[in-house]
């Protein structure tokens, strides 16, 4: 089945671009099926607008409870420049220093200044790199652009997500996550301020603020606004209390496929399945390209030099250190960690595809290079030449000589056919998303949970759970950490998430009895993980809570909750969508087909999460032959 998927996908590559054709007939297809997207997508690659889906059909009384929504971040500089790339072809297209500032006043990280991925200025030979992978204007706009959308989607719906800034932050309706890098952090900046513009006694500031792309009122043009209470007055304190992102350490982020690319097993398997003959093949036709393999010559020939320049230089430090630990050992004992400071730490050149040949110094001279032999033997991938080129084409700037938007679009597929291979590797995608899917699904069960034990009495146990005013959940994020949730959920649809992809996981209570108290066909019946999985009772759980918790089938946990014996029984219900289309999700047991609204139970979903999240991480990230050891 695999192997079927992934040669359908690869002829697709060969025929150049016909996936991204879209007939008037599908277009309407996909406005009659939640399963297909009415996304307006860019034939070049480019961005996509936020377009939510439709109520679920089959529960028209459903009530939507949670929303979570991965976003990847807007357009962005190239990553790993092109040899003749240089900062003044970009630099009208990068934020200015008082963009990034009015960004900040409405959402910033917290704590404040956390240790970012890309916070280098410079390389190992000096040059400046601060503009590489960063967020540009056009991206700035793309993402204030979905802020603005779903907060249209969310004010129509009776989620009562607060219409004001100020009574979103009181309440604590909105909660927001970023990975460490810039574009990451700003890209939900701009999010927020799209969700919450604030607003200045001075109209033009709030014109100036982002050049042309806002009104005076500080709402972003060509929205639609349901109420305009969502505007800040001038005296609302933006500046004090900006919303909090939070930014956790790279080795804690599961957002991150492989944090910190300590995940050595992850390492192993997608080095292996990269040499499968689909993906080399897939690449071989995209090098039958003459201007796209003139161009992977020209980034070989200058990653060979560069690495080069920094083998000499590490080897002139080794010598001068020893020099000095001769004559004299250091007076003000500097550590070597010290020493070392703000090296190993790559320019985050790439999420999605972190350099197989980044490592540690070598400490013996034959490795080394053994190391340099394979380092100038081996060309660059479909996907570390295509990223440079996809930026600058989403940009409207040159390509190189020869290429052509063609000439990217098949590159782009070969990247997509060495990622669909990937995803259908069980074990990596587990090991790239399952953490993510877990956190996600667990995270639903909380408010739900927090939501329901609010209706009653029990108020300590609702500030335990802490999640009771939760409305809006926002993960800030990479390519690579749509394609791990997606890879994970089985339901990668073949196509690179473009910039400003969203995946939303939506929460529905659904009430599981009609007028009449019969049980609503294909609702009521539990899935058999809610009939075998207990309930541990806790002495400080309020009785509310184990109400919650517990159905009145024995006691098993379900996803559900009464408003009184024998009038209401609500249900959790979820579903996924990328990109505006309903996922179908193999593994979540009883869900719905997706013209009816694509839910499942939730409890079958936190129960899928749980199987596809490696149970002991750091022990599933051994190398095989370590593991074979133990």
């Amino acid at each position: 089945m695999r192997a079927a998927r992934l040669a359908a996908l690869a002829a697709g590559a060969a025929a150049m671009g016909t996936t991204s054709r879209r007939s008037d007939a599908q277009a309407e297809a996909r406005a009659a099926d939640p399963s297909n997207s009415s996304v307006t997508k860019d034939p070049r690659g480019g961005a996509v607008t936020f377009v939510p889906a439709p109520p679920p059909a089959a529960h028209p009384g459903a009530r939507l409870a949670f929303v979570q929504v991965l976003t990847r971040h807007g357009d962005r500089t190239s990553i790993n420049p092109l040899p003749n790339e240089t900062k003044d072809q970009w630099r009208s297209l990068l934020l200015s220093e008082e963009e990034q500032a009015a960004l900040a006043l409405n959402a910033a990280p917290s704590p404040a200044n956390p240790a970012l991925l890309d916070a280098r200025r410079v390389d190992a030979d000096g040059e400046d790199i601060s503009w590489h992978g960063q967020l540009t204007k056009q991206g700035l706009e793309q993402l204030v652009h979905t802020g603005s959308a779903l907060q249209t989607w969310l004010a129509a719906t009776d989620l009562g997500l607060p219409l004001s800034r100020a009574d979103a932050l009181k309440s604590a309706a909105v909660k927001i996550r970023s990975t460490g890098t810039r574009r990451t952090v700003q890209s939900a900046q701009a999010m927020m301020f799209g969700l919450y513009p604030p607003v200045s006694e001075n109209p033009d500031e709030n014109r100036d603020a982002f050049g042309d792309a806002f009104g005076g009122d500080g709402v972003r043009k060509g929205v639609a606004v349901s109420d305009g209470s969502r505007a800040e007055p001038a005296n609302s304190g933006v500046k004090s209390f900006p919303f909090p992102i939070e930014v956790r350490d790279r080795f804690r982020e599961s957002m991150f496929p492989n944090p910190g690319m300590a995940c050595a097993r992850q390492t192993e398997l997608m080095r292996a399945l990269d040499g499968d003959v689909l993906v080399l093949d897939a690449e071989a036709r995209a090098w039958e390209s003459e201007a796209l393999s003139a161009v992977r010559a020209e980034v070989h020939e200058r990653n060979v030099l560069k690495r080069r320049r920094e083998k000499e230089k590490r080897r002139e430090k080794e010598k001068a250190a020893e020099m000095a630990e001769a004559v004299e050992a250091p007076s003000d004992g500097a550590s070597d960690a010290e020493t070392r400071s703000g090296e190993g730490e790559s320019s985050v050149a790439s999420v999605a595809e972190p350099s197989v040949f980044t490592k540690h110094a070598d400490t013996d001279s034959r490795s080394s290079t053994k190391s340099d032999r394979n380092f100038t033997s081996r060309l660059p991938s479909a996907t570390s030449v295509w990223e440079p080129l996809q930026a600058r084409l989403n940009h409207g700037l040159a390509l190189p000589r020869g290429v052509t938007s063609r000439d990217v679009a098949r590159i782009r597929e070969a990247a997509e056919v060495r990622y669909v291979n990937r995803a259908t590797n069980a074990e990596g995608a587990a090991l790239a998303g399952g953490r993510l899917l877990r956190e996600l699904a667990e995270e639903s069960h909380e408010v739900v949970v927090a939501s329901a034990a609010a209706g009653g009495e029990g108020e300590s146990s609702v500030s335990r759970v802490g999640k009771k005013s939760l409305k809006l959940s926002v993960f800030s994020g990479h390519d690579s950490s749509i394609l791990a949730l997606l890879a994970v959920l089985g339901a990668f649809p073949g196509e690179w998430p473009p910039v400003a992809s969203t995946v939303l996981v939506e929460t529905w209570l659904v009430d599981e009895r009609g007028g009449d108290g019969a049980r609503v066909p294909g609702v009521g019946r539990p899935h058999w993980s809610e009939r075998t999985i207990s309930i541990a009772s806790s002495s400080s759980s309020t009785t509310k809570e184990r109400d919650v918790l517990a159905s009145d089938e024995g006691g098993s946990r379900r996803d559900s909750f009464h408003s009184k014996a024998g009038e209401k029984e609500t249900k959790a219900m979820v579903r996924v969508l990328f990109n505006g289309a309903v996922l179908p999700l193999a593994g979540c047991a009883g869900q719905e087909d997706a013209k009816k609204g694509g839910l499942c139970s939730l409890a079958a979903f936190r129960e899928m999460a749980r199987r596809r999240d490696p149970e002991d991480y750091k022990k599933a990230c051994q190398p095989r032959e370590q593991r074979a050891r133990l």
